[in-house]
């Protein structure tokens, strides 16, 4: 099991910047980016989430995210974790493991069937969040190594701490296996010097973390 993790860890999270994969000039000819979505949430995915978790128990670990960021308790609380320069909150049961990749945070849960990644900063001022249309984050997943790719949602939210995230709710499969939760999210620095790489992957059947990936994205903040 820890082998095929890590297999999937390395080969799940890239480094592209966004200038190199297709262009400024051709991203800007698709009309369908990523703040103009139809569907992109209009508002902050934490804040709909604390309201779902409002009548949770408030608990007492000065370490959640969440409660810092959006007054989220109970069930839902998260610790922050300090990963390449951010703090991403996660639930307690993940722990940092060695990627084996230089410049690559990485955490996974205990039973290892879902993961994170971090990879940046990329410094980058010509990267925007305009430029993150469909058909560039369905390549971008596809160069990853997944699969049989539909991307259900892109939002673009404002976080905690001035960044702007962009990010990109899918499913997809990887070497065969069976379909999995993915989500790319795209952090820009606020003072628009570069940008981190976020990579999430659980099982479809994990409703424990999709309860809460709106509340995980809405913590990364700048430490």
């Amino acid at each position: 099991m820890k082998k095929k993790f890590m297999a999937l860890m390395l080969s799940f999270t890239m480094v592209i910047s966004i200038t190199a994969c297709g262009g400024t000039e051709n991203n800007a000819s698709n009309g369908k980016s990523a703040s103009n979505q139809a569907d992109a949430p209009t508002e902050d995915p934490a804040s709909e989430s604390a309201s779902d978790g409002a009548d949770g128990t408030s608990g007492s670990d000065s370490e959640s995210a969440s409660d810092d960021a959006d007054g989220t308790s109970g069930e839902n609380k998260l610790v922050e974790n300090e990963a390449n320069g951010l703090t991403i909150g996660l639930p307690a049961e993940f722990s940092a493991v060695d990627s084996g990749v230089e410049g690559m945070a990485a955490f996974t849960n205990t039973d290892k069937t879902a993961f994170v990644t971090v990879t940046g900063p990329f410094m980058d001022n010509n990267a925007a969040p305009d430029l993150l249309t469909e058909e560039m984050l369905t390549s971008m997943f596809q160069e990853s190594g997944c699969s049989d790719i539909a991307i259900d949602n892109i939002g673009t939210v404002q976080q905690p701490d001035g960044a702007t995230a962009v990010a990109a709710f899918a499913t997809g499969s990887m070497d065969g296996d069976q379909k999995s939760n993915l989500v790319m999210q795209y952090y820009f620095m606020e003072d628009g010097s570069g940008y981190y790489i976020m990579n999430y992957m659980y099982p479809l059947d994990d409703t424990a973390t999709d309860d809460i990936i709106a509340d995980i994205l809405a913590s990364v903040t700048a430490k």
